[in-house]
């Protein structure tokens, strides 16, 4: 009989489906009964799905939109309420089928669900949402704190604020574990730590950190794409330079994007954005391309530089390819690395879109001879580190 595995795949990013998506494939591939449970919308993207992968949903997820709002605002979407709901979910699916190891993308319910239940856990995650992290973690730009201090104090204040907001947020989980009696978590980080294997998807030492447990694994970067939504056909129009690629993703501002073109008008290099957004493209001139959608790994094999969210699964995906990104954060998650990005020399970032300063940092990504041996450095890296296969041994022995 195969080894049942439970994928949670919480579409509230893309990052939090695709990364579980991608070893659900591979799981898939090695003969493993998998069940990926995820949010109605997966269900009609039309995507082929193996013969031993069963789709279940989640009712009660949270909506990506409204996820998206409320964490660019400073906001925590994990109420008690919602935390409720995911539990019984969580209980119900568990008790039903019976995994032999469930893998966890984001479903931060079963930090309390499976405590009880106990079934072996891997939990994949970053890790600068790791307690073991030494990193320092901004104010988001939306919170009222930058809001009314603006954010170069709210950034000062962070080292005494943020071990106040994380021990904050563990509220509404602790209040539940209090009901159970079980025991508490001191902060967010433990509860994005929980599991009986945690996998941090980040390229080895990308983020400084203390000496992990036993159970913790720097896994590297899974860097995946759904390849069925590549019907584009790329027009360089006699243009022989790399692109320029600008995605904001599904967490990113997307308003952002008619400031950067404009920003963009000195570039010589033609010009790709994947944006779902209406966007008038009569005013533009002919070295850009306009599309719903692309995968990364097929466009940055010919481009020298990535605009993104500045989050990680974009960044790493250029690093990949040995391509320095520019990240636009809106969230904390995205704040935190686009602060790594610029640290390694393989990227810079920017709160606010002033067209100089863009231009500037634009300019300076795209001719840098360091900033191209930094993102060359990792891309052998990422190559050498394959992070399914790490997976896989890891799952081997769970």
């Amino acid at each position: 009989m195969n080894k049942k595995i439970l994928v949670f795949g919480e579409a509230l990013t893309n990052a939090h489906i695709l990364r579980p998506w991608a070893i659900a494939l591979e799981l898939a591939e090695k003969g493993y009964d998998i069940y990926f449970a995820t949010q109605k919308f997966f269900f009609k993207l039309g995507l082929k799905i193996p013969k031993t992968i069963n789709l279940i949903e989640l009712p009660t997820s949270i909506e990506s939109a409204y996820f998206i709002e409320e964490v660019s605002s400073g906001r925590f979407p994990f109420t008690e309420e919602v935390l409720r709901k995911n539990i019984l979910e969580d209980e119900k699916l568990l008790n039903k089928i019976m995994p032999d190891l469930i893998i966890s993308d984001f479903r931060l319910s079963l930090a309390i669900s499976n405590r009880t239940l106990k079934y072996k856990q891997a939990t994949l995650t970053n890790l600068y949402w790791s307690p073991y992290a030494k990193i320092s973690r901004p104010i988001p730009r939306g919170h009222i704190i930058t809001k009314i201090l603006g954010g170069n104090i709210g950034d000062f204040l962070s080292k005494f604020i943020q071990p106040l907001v994380l021990k904050h947020l563990a509220n509404p989980f602790n209040k539940i574990l209090r009901e159970k009696k079980l025991p508490l978590f001191k902060n967010l980080l433990e509860i994005h730590a929980f599991g009986s294997k945690v996998l941090y998807c980040d390229p080895s030492g990308f983020v400084p950190h203390r000496t992990l447990p036993s159970h913790h694994f720097e896994v590297g970067p899974l860097c995946h794409y759904f390849s069925e939504y590549c019907n584009i056909r790329l027009d360089r129009k006699s243009n022989t330079l790399p692109w320029i690629f600008i995605a904001l993703g599904s967490s990113g501002c997307h308003k952002y994007i008619e400031k950067i073109l404009y920003s963009l008008s000195f570039i010589k290099n033609p010009i790709i954005v994947a944006t779902s957004k209406n966007i008038s493209k009569k005013k533009y001139s002919n070295n850009i391309t306009f599309c719903n959608y692309i995968p990364g790994n097929i466009i940055l094999k010919d481009s020298v530089l990535f605009i993104t969210n500045g989050g990680s699964t974009a960044s790493y995906l250029a690093l990949s390819h040995g391509v320095p990104s520019l990240g636009l954060p809106v969230n904390i998650d995205q704040a935190m690395n686009s602060m790594l990005v610029k640290k390694h020399g393989v990227g810079d970032f920017l709160y606010k879109l002033k067209p100089d300063a863009l231009r500037k940092k634009i300019n300076f990504l795209i001719n840098s001879k360091d900033v191209k041996m930094n993102c060359i450095r990792i891309k052998n890296q990422i190559q050498h580190h394959k992070s399914c296969n790490s997976i896989w041994n890891i799952i081997k022995n769970a």
